[in-house]
């Protein structure tokens, strides 16, 4: 575990989107649960502009991931991860400061948010990276998934697994 830990502290781009990463999640999060109060308080929309909204956030991670299937991303994948990391950020905010009457153009975001969010998933899981001793069979198990604590506990997050 201590192995593991240093590994990923000492991985400097690693260590920098995982930091990033659990922030903007953590800031992120809250507002997709508000997500129907949005499209009912700001978009003055129904059911029908919420399901365009989620509709679009699942065919957007979808086409994501088999983007990057077939594309691969580029060389180094904390590069593709971090560039995904940082437009997909900016997709997040547009749909936080829409104006009520450009509703399709947060559906346009969304998906843009959701397809970059997919590719952001480029990064090895951190317990298959395997270990720089050089042990055969050996892997990296940082102390949990950071990622897990990036939202509210509400959300059932950081808790741990059963």
């Amino acid at each position: 575990m201590r192995e593991g830990t240093l590994y990923v502290w000492e991985w400097k781009g690693l260590r920098l989107i995982i930091v990033i990463s659990m922030i903007i999640n953590f800031l992120v999060n809250p507002g997709f649960t508000l997500l129907p109060i949005l499209v009912t308080k700001h978009f003055g929309g129904g059911a029908l502009e919420l399901a365009w909204l989620q509709s679009a956030n699942g065919i957007g991670m979808i086409l994501g991931g088999l983007t990057l299937g077939v594309w691969g991303g580029f060389k180094k994948r904390v590069v593709t991860a971090f560039s995904a990391l940082v437009v997909s950020g900016v997709f997040v905010v547009a749909i936080g400061v829409m104006p009520a009457h450009l509703f399709l153009l947060a559906v346009g975001s969304m998906f843009c948010f959701s397809f970059l969010n997919a590719i952001k998933r480029d990064l090895p899981r951190l317990d298959t990276i395997h270990s720089p001793s050089g042990d055969p069979g050996s892997r990296l198990h940082p102390p949990d998934e950071p990622e897990r604590l990036d939202g509210p506990p509400g959300h059932g997050r950081g808790w741990p697994r059963g």
